[in-house]
């Protein structure tokens, strides 16, 4: 049995309000808040603050949170069996696993000070098998990894003169919890890299790129990038405040992610953006991001096709604007196929319009197929659209095909929101670019199981109607 946490976090900043943690039968520790934000205002609304928690456990855990005002209502999300008791201006919560979770305290109190923690419970880390060049904090260069390959980040402030650390095929870095990297990585034909441990990537000093080229291939501005390449696996860390977008894979085959934590609050931070990968797996991670959270495209100089990807066991908090789950809008290949998007819990949307919870919107002349969603769970603040499918006739803004994009093939077996319906938009180019073979399965609102379209608002142009199972 065991539980790891810091009390605190060299150069990081604490947040608005404290937290403490125990396991059962233990005593309370004070646990470091790490301070954050928000693009909206719901974390923070009528001078309220935003924070992280970080823990490593095996068992279960108990947090008490004690904020600067009257706690009036408390709610976890995604919500599970987790106990939850408000006291004055405590609130403590027991959680039974290691999750990945949100509290929201007094949301439903509109004259309340808002407060919101994104608390990461990961599993107890086993060490590296291999021997690793212990790196202890500081400020370094480029040249202090040219020669080796297996790195360990000791806890601590790390720095490089160069703004991005280069990696080559073969590296290994190792995140000690407490290491703070403040710099972005980035490959370029480069095999067989991992990034692993529970130490974070800090983007909120690294300098935003201007003047970004949204259509350039080699996804200049990303906080993490890589550019070709095979067998790069990101697990166990967290990304804090990326600059830009936060992590675009582009050209690469076998691209994973695993326990990945992005938090980000600056416009443009899309979570994960894959351009043209094939066999891509983001499984078990956290976005809270200020665009769209997941936002597949392909790229025509990056590849043609692109095709197999998997992203299941997600918890998404949306930002001010942006999707849950997109695709597009830049989809400059040929094919686009076999992606599965399974057991997603979206918990906080936003009313933008041109905004949803499962959205396709492809501009080029990219032919998509062969979608599958299963058991994409929405709860909190709604997006505008639940499921919006779009390939537009009359586009300019990103496009570079003459030609329009069709859709084939879609199924969403499970699909639960706690609010009434929003819409469903099924929109095809013309009659040659359609969107076609489209299936509904357990589609259920407020705990009502829908049976046709009546009972949701839709439009349908250039589209199959759907086939209700």
């Amino acid at each position: 049995m065991s539980l790891i946490f810091e009390k605190t976090l060299a150069g990081m900043l604490p947040g608005g309000f404290s937290a403490e943690i125990r396991t059962a039968g233990g005593r309370f520790q004070e646990i470091f808040v790490c301070r954050s934000a928000s693009n909206c205002d719901d974390g923070h609304r009528n001078g309220g603050s935003e924070g992280i928690i970080s823990y490593a456990a095996d068992e279960t855990v108990e947090v008490r949170f004690t904020f600067p005002a009257q706690v009036h209502s408390a709610v976890c999300r995604p919500g599970r069996d987790e106990k939850i008791e408000i006291d004055g201006n405590t609130v403590t919560v027991i959680q039974s696993l290691p999750r990945y979770w949100v509290l929201e305290v007094n949301f439903a109190q509109e004259k309340s000070p808002h407060y919101l923690c994104c608390c990461f419970g990961d599993f107890p880390l086993e060490e590296p098998a291999e021997t690793m060049q212990t790196v202890t904090a500081g400020i370094h260069t480029q040249a202090d990894f040219a020669t080796q390959h297996a790195f360990r980040f000791a806890a601590g402030v790390h720095e490089i003169a160069e703004g991005v650390l280069k990696l080559k095929s073969g590296d290994r870095l190792f995140l000690e919890r407490g290491a703070v990297l403040r710099f972005g990585l980035a490959s370029e034909n480069a095999n067989d890299i991992e990034i692993s441990g529970q130490g974070i990537l800090d983007g909120s000093s690294v300098i935003r790129p201007a003047g970004i080229n949204h259509l350039a291939d080699d996804g200049g501005g990303a906080f993490l990038r890589f550019v070709f390449g095979k067998s790069i696996h990101i697990h166990d860390v967290m990304l804090y405040n990326p600059p830009f977008w936060s992590i675009v894979p582009g050209g690469v085959e076998d691209f994973q992610l695993r326990n990945v934590k992005v938090v980000g609050w600056i416009s443009n931070n899309d979570g994960v953006q894959p351009r043209s990968v094939n066999f891509l797996k983001v499984e078990h991670c956290f976005f809270k991001c200020c665009d769209d959270s997941i936002a597949i495209k392909t790229r025509r100089s990056l590849g043609e096709f692109s095709a197999h990807h998997i992203y299941r066991d997600l918890v998404i908090w949306q930002d001010s604007f942006g999707s849950g789950l997109e695709i597009g809008h830049s989809a400059q290949g040929k094919v686009l196929e076999d992606l599965l998007f399974e057991d997603i819990d979206l918990i906080h949307g936003n009313s933008c319009d041109g905004c949803g919870a499962v959205d396709l919107h492809i501009v080029d002349g990219c032919l998509v197929r062969k979608l599958r969603y299963k058991n994409i769970r929405c709860e909190g603040i709604p997006y505008a659209h639940d499921c919006r499918f779009v390939v537009p006739r009359n586009v300019t803004l990103w496009r570079t095909d003459k030609e329009n994009g069709r859709v084939e093939d879609i199924s969403i077996e499970g699909y639960f929101a706690d609010h009434p319906p929003k819409s469903l938009i099924l929109q095809g180019a013309d009659e040659t670019h359609q969107i076609t073979g489209i299936t509904l399965e357990n589609i259920r609102f407020s705990g009502k199981k829908l049976t046709n379209l009546e009972e949701w608002p839709h439009k349908i142009i250039f589209a199959d109607v759907p086939v209700f199972k």
